[in-house]
């Protein structure tokens, strides 16, 4: 992939492009990790990278600067007269509400009579960003998740007076984990038109903590456990969607949104509500 309006896209470089060098150096046989170690830098310096485009070699020079990966996208499916919004998270990133209430607001403006928020293949990220989505759709001080430390339970809440009513669709499969299963969790006991579709989630109910070591390995460790705010774990069962689609296998060989069995099924409830 090559990020948006990144120093790459702006040089030309293209998806399937491949790395042959850096700064006159063959890394032909070089790991991922050392080819990304010769390209990171300080903002505002250049690296030179040769590419191979099918049998041709190519040179460019990059400018290095500061990414903002896009975490979330947007659109609007116009069916029977109504406007469905539609959002897809990718990732719980520490930039990632604000992507969504930018994006969520210019739905808005377009007049959407509901909206799709798809976590689907999400698996996971910094809780935060969920307490900030939920926080747009729920009134204040709704419990929307708890976490448990040594045996007891700390109750989670919205802190926001900001709600929202119509119907929402929240689209997960076996691939939507951890912070995308507190999102759907929460729309699923506390939101009033909120509909899940899709299949069962990955099942993740632990939150984990990294620390690197001097070694420069990092070590990932379990510290605390979510509970829904019903109580309930989901940790190696998941959440079973109220409406349940199975994905064909068309999907697979042709995906598109006319191929999309789970997100024709959430248009299909947006439209009878």
């Amino acid at each position: 992939e090559v990020a948006e309006n990144s120093p790459a896209e702006k040089q030309g470089i293209k998806v399937d492009d491949v790395i042959i060098g850096v700064d006159s150096k063959d890394v032909t046989k070089s790991t991922l990790e050392e080819i990304s170690e010769l390209l990171t830098g300080e903002k505002g310096t250049s690296v030179s990278i040769k590419m191979k485009r099918g049998e041709e070699e190519k040179d460019f020079t990059v400018t290095r600067d500061i990414i903002e990966i896009k975490s979330v996208t947007s659109k609007v499916f116009e069916e029977d007269n109504k406007k469905i919004g539609y959002m897809y998270i990718d990732t719980f990133a520490s930039n990632t509400y604000k992507q969504f209430s930018k994006q969520l607001k210019k739905l808005e403006k377009k007049n959407i009579d509901s909206l799709i928020i798809d976590v689907r293949g999400n698996s996971g990220g910094r809780l935060t960003q969920v307490n900030e989505i939920l926080d747009e759709f729920l009134d204040k001080k709704i419990e929307i998740y708890r976490i448990e430390t040594k045996g007891k339970e700390k109750k989670v809440y919205t802190t926001d007076k900001t709600k929202r009513n119509y119907p929402v669709v929240v689209l997960v499969n076996d691939g939507s984990a951890s912070a995308s299963e507190i999102l759907a969790s929460a729309f699923m006991y506390n939101y009033k038109k909120a509909t899940i579709v899709g299949n069962t989630t990955y099942g993740k109910g632990t939150i984990q903590k990294a620390v690197e070591l001097s070694s420069g390995a990092s070590l990932k460790y379990t510290t605390q456990k979510w509970l829904t705010s019903k109580g309930e774990s989901l940790q190696d069962k998941g959440l079973t969607p109220e409406v349940e689609v199975q994905q064909v296998a068309e999907y697979y060989d042709n995906p598109s949104d006319e191929t999309d069995a789970q997100l024709k099924k959430a248009i299909e409830v947006l439209l009878e509500k």
